[in-house]
């Protein structure tokens, strides 16, 4: 099959409504870590969320923290992941500083 995918070479990853949850943080941010040309994540409506004893939602933090390492990305859809106003503030200062170089950022319903 010569129009294959190679693992390592995902450019779009849509896995939006797909019941991710925190456990499923660990394995998303490899997939972000193993595909260089990841340029559009899109994982909307899924319920990744594990808060510490300040009430952060440290779960989402781990995956932006991920995204910060791959300049890559591009697009990023967050809608509805209970992203929580501190880890908005923290990627739009990561986009500020020019570390992420989002063109388009979609975080409805948070």
């Amino acid at each position: 099959m010569s129009g294959a995918v190679k693992v390592g070479q995902l450019r779009y990853v849509n896995l939006g409504w797909c019941k991710l949850t925190e456990e499923s943080v660990p394995a998303l941010c490899s997939l972000i870590k193993s595909n260089a040309s990841l340029e559009k994540l899109m994982i909307m409506h899924n319920t990744i969320v594990k808060h510490d004893d300040s009430g952060r939602n440290i779960a989402m933090r781990r995956v932006i923290e991920t995204i910060e390492k791959h300049p890559g990305v591009r697009y990023l859809d967050v809608s509805g992941t209970k992203l929580g106003e501190e880890n908005l503030v923290y990627l739009l200062d990561l986009q500020a500083q020019n570390i992420v170089h989002l063109e388009n950022l979609q975080c409805r319903k948070n």
